[in-house]
């Protein structure tokens, strides 16, 4: 018996007239999901490792710049290996005409 291949889950966006699908979620789980050299784009905002307990101002009030744990540096050698491995398996999905 063979396993089935886990599928996406359902977009968070779907306009099938434009080809376009946005998911939502761990980047690095959903790149896993998706068939190499299938993607015409990639449109990233990745952590920026800014969430350190600081303020901003905005509108003129101040406000913390803490967005979730997601966005916590773990470290200069670990922000970089992240950013590697998301960028890796963002070239991986990319067809060779692909942008991100």
């Amino acid at each position: 018996m063979t396993k089935s291949p886990i599928k996406l889950p359902a977009p968070v966006f779907d306009d099938p007239k434009h080809h376009l699908r946005l998911y939502q979620g761990d980047c690095l789980e959903l790149l896993a999901l998706i068939p190499e050299s299938s993607v015409d784009l990639v449109f990233a905002d990745p952590p920026y490792f800014l969430s350190n307990g600081g303020i901003t101002c905005h509108a003129g009030r101040m406000v913390s710049v803490n967005k979730g744990d997601w966005d916590k540096s773990k470290g200069p050698d670990a922000n970089h290996e992240f950013n590697r491995a998301w960028l890796a398996a963002c070239q991986r999905v990319l067809k060779p005409n692909g942008s991100i």
